[in-house]
């Protein structure tokens, strides 16, 4: 049976703590992932530790590795200790305002990805020039996540490695086999696409992308484009962010490590055979005390 491997700073120190709640999170899109430990601390050994801000966090446990995690949050309550650790450094949130002129979309993430002492990868992402990129009182984070909505794109951090991925390169992935299982937990839904055309007007150029002759229009008047060109493009990501979750779900398993965020999977739900298709895995939330993992997804779209 596998064990649990938790390391703070280089040095497992499992066998120093009783755990009463060990819980990760991996994300792939929009949150860093997390890790949140719990144990016994009553006579207030651990609470005298010296502690800093983004100290490393490391969990293994079979196929899965939390990769360093930065500390972000340490607390004691009733002899009881929790530490919260991120994937995402802790000291790097204050709002900038900057202009990136006639910068490359790789060259954009690997400055973000120095300033923030990560290393970075691209996965499916189309090289694009931006004559000018305006980023307004947001974070790095925010503005990059605001840049990847209008390229079809998502980034994650794992690892201390910033990755950003293609959204229609990662789906087109094959696919494993994902068994629900007669007895399986699990909650789906579907709605209907909200938006079947988006168009972005900026100044003096108009982009439309359209994935039907009917259904609402997206207007989005907020977005800064250079071109006609790139105005059609930021409304097919646009269009793809409003619509990418009209089919989603979460099943409960025992726990699956096997998985990860970002993959792509191929259910098989006995009850529930309307939901055996495709899909992509958002988050995956691991429980080491109770052994069980929620396994979180999302439809893949057709068109864009």
């Amino acid at each position: 049976m596998d064990k649990i491997e938790l390391y703070y700073n280089g040095i497992d120190i499992y066998d120093k703590v009783s755990l009463n709640f060990c819980v990760h999170e991996m994300n792939a899109e929009h949150y860093a992932d997390s890790l949140t430990l719990r144990f016994n601390d009553s006579a207030g050994v651990w609470s005298k530790y010296g502690s800093e801000a983004n100290d490393i966090i490391r969990l293994k446990y079979g196929d899965a590795d939390s990769g360093a995690m930065y500390l972000h949050s340490m607390s004691a309550q009733n002899g009881l200790f929790t530490i919260r650790a991120l994937s995402m450094p802790a000291e790097k949130k204050e709002k900038k305002s900057r202009n990136w002129k006639g910068m490359k979309l790789t060259s954009i993430v690997a400055q973000l990805a120095e300033e923030h002492g990560l290393k970075y990868a691209l996965y499916g992402v189309e090289e694009q020039v931006y004559r000018n990129l305006t980023q307004t009182d947001e974070t790095d984070f925010e503005f990059l996540e605001r840049l990847c909505s209008y390229e079809s794109c998502c980034f994650l951090i794992h690892n201390k490695k910033l990755v950003v991925y293609s959204e229609p390169y990662m789906e087109a992935r094959e696919a494993s086999t994902l068994e629900v299982g007669q007895n399986g937990q699990f909650d789906y839904g579907m709605i209907k696409k909200k938006y079947t055309s988006c168009k972005v007007i900026s100044g003096s150029y108009t982009g439309t992308f359209s994935i039907g002759d009917t259904g609402e229009l997206l207007v989005r008047r907020d977005v800064q484009a250079s071109s006609e060109g790139e105005a059609i493009r930021y409304a097919k990501g646009l269009l793809r962010k409003e619509n990418k979750k009209t089919v989603f779900g979460r099943i409960i398993k025992s726990l699956q490590t096997q998985y990860s965020a970002a993959s792509v999977v191929k259910l098989h739900t006995d009850r529930a055979s309307l939901w055996d298709k495709k899909m992509f895995i958002t988050c995956i939330r691991n429980d080491y005390i109770k052994n069980r993992s929620d396994i979180y997804f999302r439809g893949i779209p057709e068109g864009y």
